[in-house]
């Protein structure tokens, strides 16, 4: 994963929420606002970006973007997708305190599917958002965890997160931005 990082043109027409930033992966494959605080890094074939650097970061997300051209006719339903792949027996390296029912959703021709677990991890609670958006010929795979301590903040970013989150919208010139005619 080649990550570069770009100086705008004065005339670019980004436009994000008041303190955040937005976050382009892959020319526009995968589109989303972060706070303009936190910091963003490669980090095992995922982009990572929190609130603080590792290991004394409070939140993070971490993103994954899949090109599945040949795949789509066979994926399964975006909630089923989930499922797969985070199957409830897994393996945590953490006590899971609970489960939440996956919840689908459909956003233009974006489908999604988020599941929240909620564990103590070193004697502290958090939560943990993972979700799979799916459209046309990408996936995207979002993990959001952060501390309860932190639990209004961070779910005010989750819901910008969302907000914000744009599949397949490609960007010519990442200087300039996305251009409308």
């Amino acid at each position: 994963m080649i990550s570069k990082t770009f100086q705008l043109r004065g005339d670019h027409r980004w436009k994000a929420k008041a303190g955040n930033s937005i976050l382009v992966l892959d020319r526009g494959a995968v589109r989303l606002e972060i706070p303009r605080a936190w910091s963003v890094a490669r980090h095992q074939g995922t982009i990572r970006a929190s609130d603080r650097p590792e290991p004394d970061d409070n939140t993070s997300l971490e993103i994954t973007v899949y090109h599945l051209p040949h795949l789509m006719d066979e994926l399964p339903p975006v909630g089923e997708l989930l499922a797969q792949a985070a199957p409830e027996e897994a393996d945590l390296a953490h006590e899971r305190v609970e489960r939440m029912p996956i919840v689908e959703d459909r956003r233009g021709d974006t489908a999604s599917a988020i599941l929240e677990t909620r564990f103590r991890e070193n004697g502290r609670d958090a939560t943990s958002y993972t979700q799979i958006a799916v459209a046309g010929e990408l996936a995207c795979l979002l993990t959001y965890a952060f501390w309860d301590d932190d639990a209004s903040e961070a779910r005010r970013v989750w819901q910008d997160v969302q907000d914000s989150l744009v599949l397949g919208w490609y960007v010519e010139d990442p200087t300039r931005g996305p251009v409308v005619n």
